[in-house]
């Protein structure tokens, strides 16, 4: 039999952001004991990557980890791949920021185990041609991806025997094709499995190269593989079987065996990731197009060649898919362009200015990390905690930047406000981004001149940071798991949910989820028909464009938003006009209030027996913990009692009661609503000048995730409905704030 070369490729990651626990357990579960059993084998030889975040937390956490990984990289018994330092999706960023993540874990690992590594993993192996000249000039000399990366550019499965070249403007780049085969057979199938079909490569082709690159947390962290892998045995069954081969069957680092055999050929590969992201990608109906279209192939044995022709989606369109993933990456780019200004402003020789400049641009790479910028059976979008710690990144790097543009001796004395107004999120209308010490406050007047998001600085925190909820594909099992409580078989795996009833949970969003959102909605209405979308409100005020104007006449600066309409209601017809005034100001030291002044209009008809309602959406994370929560107070505690209110209402800043986040129900008649989050020593505080009705409902989505389906709380919407509009006059004026502080230590 011919001598073939299996280049065994394991990938380790945990997200920025993601739990303590969370590491110590894959630690425990998957990537300590791989090693373990790996040493015991030494004929044996594997290539590994781990991300940056890892290595970083092997060095506080687990030194003597690092030090077993040395042991075996100076026998030479693996190879250590670089990557990009905090696992981002390269071909998303500047190409200063590629480079910066690149050289930062090649560095690291140069330094950790004295061999400067030059294959690269790349996240996701979500690959664009251009990537081929960053990589080539960050020294990197091989990469390693899917087969199907090549099956899409017209080769044949038979062909992936070794590795090719691919270049980018004459920097060339080696590029191995890893085998869907083999990710599938290990560790899910017997080990005769995998070896039968390496002996039948082995068979056909002389001194060739077989690839499996795949995630290490499928040893140990994925449901049910501990006991599979290690408990049962199967690891030290499979090492045993490739040891028991090695007459035909050699097991190699992959720069031994690209720097001693030549490449296949020349290759020019499309954008592609793995066969499932590229599903993931797609929109729904798309989706189920396709696969519709691949169950009619597989049901003809002769036809399966022609799966390689339906290439899916294209990973950049999770951008498309998810406002929230565009938000994210638009912030992202923004805070990137003005580190690098501030980069070219301040020379090295300024110790602590360049100290935090550095800083600074750190925060940005690990708001770069992947997972919360896509979805699927792994990726993190639906995980608050993932966004938030992007989203508190890219706050503490603009934090540095501020106080390396705008120094203040005084915080409390030395406040800036600036505006500007362009297309943030590259959707091809402005937006306004006010920006203040302790706030940098988005607002979007095509969305009914709603807050998209408020950075509040002291904290490091954004306030909105929900999801809109919309239809996956896999909403459609919901109903079969909830049935039966069993698992179900989607198109990759065996799935399951947390829950029963989940089908129950779904709601799907009209508008995306911010704050100062107008709801003018017919009488009779209820709590129910808001959480269900059934409020028959009208549309244009919620979410329409509305025309802006600035004024720096009187104070602070107003930004004023107004939209009229002429509608035909039943029978009647009806014109309004409705407008917005806001104002950005720091209340006192660590804190922001953003005041609306909401005026509207009846030029004519009739509309005083419609109710209005505005909608604030907060997300605490944490929906039932005990230092996280809901009061409704009688007297707010953060300041003076604004003017106009009650005075009757209550003497003290005492609570009238507590209710966790994920509280559904009204409080009646009262002017204020409290969030506080103890976590983090933040207090968010909704008013109005007269009482109203508070409507509060926890916002959920149903996702997916390698456990299975589950729920997860995104925040709760607070919709503020407004009693006896008095119309009198024509036209009804509400004052209406919010007023986020940092707590003290002393709470």
């Amino acid at each position: 039999m011919n001598k073939l070369y299996l280049g065994l490729t394991i990938h380790s990651h945990q997200p920025v952001g993601n739990f303590e626990n969370v590491f110590e357990t894959a630690y425990q579960k998957s990537y300590l004991p791989f090693i373990e059993i790996l040493e015991g084998y030494p004929l044996l030889k594997v290539t590994l990557h781990y991300s940056g975040i890892l290595i970083d937390w092997f060095e506080k956490q687990h030194p003597e980890f690092l030090e077993r990984l040395r042991r075996l990289c100076h026998q030479e018994r693996i190879e250590v791949m670089t990557g990009g330092h905090y696992e981002p999706i390269l071909s998303i960023l500047p190409e200063t920021d590629r480079k910066a993540q690149v050289e930062k874990l090649t560095h690291k690992l140069d330094l950790i185990f004295q061999q400067k590594p030059i294959g690269l993993w790349v996240a996701e192996r979500v690959w664009e041609p251009g990537l081929a000249e960053t990589l080539h000039d960050a020294g990197v000399d091989y990469v390693v991806l899917d087969d199907i990366h090549f099956l899409h550019a017209g080769l044949g499965p038979e062909e992936l025997i070794g590795y090719f070249i691919t270049e980018e403007k004459g920097k060339v780049l080696k590029v191995v094709p890893g085998s869907k085969k083999l990710r599938y057979t290990i560790p899910f199938a017997d080990p005769s499995v995998t070896i039968d079909y390496l002996k039948g490569i082995a068979r056909s082709h002389s001194d060739a190269l077989a690839v499996m690159g795949d995630d290490c947390e499928k040893f140990g962290v994925w449901p049910k593989t501990y006991e599979h892998v290690y408990q049962n045995g199967w690891l030290r069954w499979f090492f045993g079987e490739l040891e028991g081969n090695q007459d035909w069957l050699q097991l190699v680092c992959l720069r031994d065996y690209v720097q001693t055999h030549k490449p296949l050929g020349r290759i020019y590969l499309p954008h592609a990731s793995y066969s499932e992201m590229m599903e993931w990608a797609l929109p729904v109906k798309i989706r189920e197009l396709q696969q519709r279209c691949i169950r009619r192939i597989k049901e003809d044995p002769e036809a399966e060649s022609l799966l390689p022709l339906m290439p899916g989606g294209f990973w950049r369109n999770f951008l498309a898919r998810y406002g929230e993933s565009n938000f994210i990456h638009k912030k992202m780019l923004a805070t990137s362009r003005r580190l690098e200004i501030l980069g070219g402003l301040i020379p090295s020789v300024m110790a602590e200015s360049y100290a935090k400049l550095q800083e600074a641009y750190d925060y940005l790479l690990r708001a770069q990390c992947n997972d919360a910028y896509w979805h699927g059976v792994f990726g993190g979008l639906y995980a608050p905690h993932l966004r938030t710690a992007l989203l508190s990144n890219l706050i503490q790097a603009n934090r540095l930047a501020d106080e390396l543009e705008y120094p203040a001796l005084d915080p409390a004395e030395n406040d800036f406000h600036f505006t500007r107004r362009f297309d943030f999120d590259a959707n091809g209308v402005d937006e306004l981004l006010v920006q203040t010490r302790n706030a940098d406050v988005f607002i979007d007047p095509s969305d009914g001149a709603t807050v998209r998001e408020i950075d509040f600085k002291p904290c490091a925190a954004p306030i909105v940071n929900s999801i809109k909820r919309q239809e996956e594909y896999y909403h459609r099992y919901l109903p079969q798991v909830a049935g039966s409580g069993e698992d179900i078989k989607t198109i990759h795996e065996q799935m399951q949910a947390k829950e029963r009833a989940l089908d129950k949970v779904l709601r799907y969003d009209r508008y995306d989820k911010s704050c100062f959102r107008i709801f003018l909605f017919p009488p009779g209405k209820s709590i129910e028909d808001y959480d269900r979308q059934k409020l028959s409100e009208i549309a244009t005020f919620a979410a329409s464009e509305f025309h802006y104007c600035m004024d720096r006449s009187k104070g602070p600066t107003t930004y004023q938003f107004s939209r009229s309409e002429q509608m035909q209601i039943g029978e009647r017809r009806e014109r309004l006009e409705i407008s917005k005034s806001f104002r950005i100001e720091s209340a006192k030291v660590d804190s922001s209030r953003l005041s609306c002044e909401l005026r509207l209009s009846c030029l004519e008809g009739d509309l005083s027996d419609w109710e209005l309602g505005i909608e604030n959406v907060i997300n605490f994370l944490a929906p039932d913990a005990p230092d996280r929560y809901l009061t409704i107070p009688f007297q707010p505690s953060w300041g003076d009692r604004p003017p106009g209110v009650d005075a009757g209402l209550g003497t003290g800043p005492q609570e009238e009661f507590r209710v966790p986040l994920n509280w559904f129900g009204i409080v009646t008649h009262r002017p204020f609503a409290v969030f506080i989050d103890r976590w983090r020593q933040l207090e968010v505080s909704l008013c109005f000048e007269q009482p109203v009705d508070w409507w509060i409902v926890p916002i959920y989505t149903v996702s997916q995730s390698e456990q299975g389906y589950e729920r997860i709380y995104q925040g709760s919407q607070i919709l503020a409905v407004i009693p006896n509009l008095n119309w009198s006059q024509g036209s009804v004026l509400i004052h209406h704030w919010m007023e986020v502080r940092k707590l003290s230590d002393a709470g």
